[in-house]
């Protein structure tokens, strides 16, 4: 989070605000109907306006167990779960906020680290036992609760009746159970599994995110894309501009990479998804967060700004995959030729050698570039020749945390116009540049993980008084 809000400046949505549109925003009642199996929440998603699988589902027994509880055992060890209660507390307080609260967003989100808290503080008040007293109208209660959760449930999506009927029923059947038989435990977890079970049967897909419908077979994937597996790619595609039977058939994924999937075909692509994007770079280019741009991108790909070549040299890209949805006939520029043309896309390949293969400098103005050594992915060394003072661009984007030095000599890092690293070079000799890189305020982070965790085996080595 700490690092988070110092790249923030320079990311690309990031979102520092505060507004509530309403996606994935649970309320009160989806909470009460959180132990009901079959249960799907009418609220919107990136899909519908209802979601398509039990998106709150919590455990079956959380609702109707309440009344069972033994809450003035718990009363007394309320110290022991404090933390727990503090953070279910403030989730549930998200969950039912805005759909952007400052960095975080979407409501739902905020719901497995929520659970999670609260089965902690369920788990505590189970140990305690269930109380046997009063039990017709702790069966009341129970029933009451399950009547209202189901309803609920119903209420959200009745084409699912019989869904939500099986599910109370289940739910009955299970807490008679539970308060019949010594080992409760065997009956919480078989639930648990039964559960579960109807859940699979009952959701198989879920539908609430993108289709994409991608190929399953990681090899196939890998080989239909072996050709892009040298050097950096860049795709000017749209998902949107796909017809549906190039989808439905499977055509278009393979010759077009949406998403993760370059990872999965081993591609090192600028055009990927990316939770936040580096803003200048997406700005020049129109990037999508799942990897798409606009029609105009194979145009600013070859645009020239103050570093004074094109911004597919400055990338160091070796391979240019364009849709031919978005433009049919691409016109290669000097040094890269078409390789390959299909029904779906056209793809270029550079014929010009990169200015320096060991590493990630792709401009050099005022110097001569001797060699390059990456030393894994967090540090670069150049050599040069006798230099009269210029400027290395390097294909990193300019995060905040590098650093660099000329000979020993730290110098300053700016970033470009279009979100790169580029490094003054002096003039003199030849000498060394060493561009590093280290998370923002790493150090610190050090020194909190370190005091945290002395807090933790201070308050873990404490008795706790019964």
């Amino acid at each position: 989070l700490f690092r988070s809000v110092i790249t923030a400046p320079v990311g690309w949505r990031t979102g520092l605000v505060l507004f509530n549109v309403g996606i994935l925003a649970p309320d009160l009642g989806d909470l009460v109907s959180a132990s009901v199996p079959g249960f799907a929440p009418q609220m919107r998603s990136f899909g519908t306006f209802r979601m398509t699988v039990p998106a709150m589902y919590f455990t079956w027994f959380a609702v109707p167990l309440l009344p069972w509880l033994d809450f003035r055992a718990f009363a007394a060890r309320w110290r022991a779960v404090a933390a727990p209660l503090f953070v279910a507390a403030a989730g549930v307080l998200l969950c039912l906020g805005p759909s952007q609260v400052w960095m975080f967003r979407w409501p739902l989100r905020h719901l497995p680290w929520t659970y999670l808290a609260l089965a902690v503080v369920f788990a505590v008040l189970l140990s305690a036992g269930l109380r046997r007293d009063r039990q017709r109208l702790r069966w009341a209660v129970t029933a009451a609760g399950l009547v209202l959760a189901g309803y609920l449930a119903f209420a959200a999506w009745p084409k699912l009746l019989v869904l939500h009927g099986i599910s109370v029923l289940l739910a009955a059947v299970l807490v008679a159970a539970v308060l019949r038989v010594r080992s409760s435990f065997v009956v919480l977890q078989v639930g648990t599994v039964l559960a579960l079970v109807l859940q699979l049967c009952w959701f198989p897909v879920n539908r609430d995110v993108a289709d994409y419908r991608f190929p399953s077979e990681v090899s196939r994937v890998r080989a239909d894309f072996a050709a892009l597996r040298g050097g950096t790619t860049v795709q000017v595609a749209d998902r949107d501009a796909v017809p549906p039977e190039q989808i439905a058939s499977g055509r278009a994924w393979r010759s077009l990479l949406f998403g993760n999937m370059p990872a999965v075909a081993g591609v090192s692509s600028v055009t990927a998804y990316t939770g936040i994007g580096h803003r200048r770079l997406h700005e020049r280019l129109c990037l999508g967060y799942y990897g798409a741009t606009c029609p105009d991108g194979y145009r600013r790909l070859w645009s020239v700004d103050e570093v004074g070549v094109p911004l597919a040299e400055q990338l160091n890209v070796r391979h240019v995959v364009v849709q031919r949805r978005l433009l049919d006939a691409p016109v290669p520029p000097p040094g890269w030729r078409v390789v390959q043309r299909d029904e779906v896309a056209t793809r270029l390949d550079r014929d010009d050698p990169q200015l320096c293969p060991g590493g990630r400098v792709s401009v050099a103005r005022g110097v001569r570039v001797r060699s390059c050594v990456q030393h894994g992915t967090r540090r670069e060394d150049v050599r040069l020749d006798r230099r009269s003072g210029g400027e290395l661009v390097f294909a990193r984007l300019a995060w905040p945390g590098y650093r660099a030095t000329v000979d020993g000599y730290p110098v300053p890092v700016r970033s470009t116009s279009a979100g790169l690293v580029a490094v003054p070079v002096p003039a003199g000799g030849a000498g060394t540049v060493r561009l590093s890189w280290s998370p923002p305020g790493y150090r610190a982070c050090l020194v909190l993980a370190a005091l945290g965790a002395v807090i933790a085996l201070v308050g873990s080595s404490r008795k706790v008084v019964r």
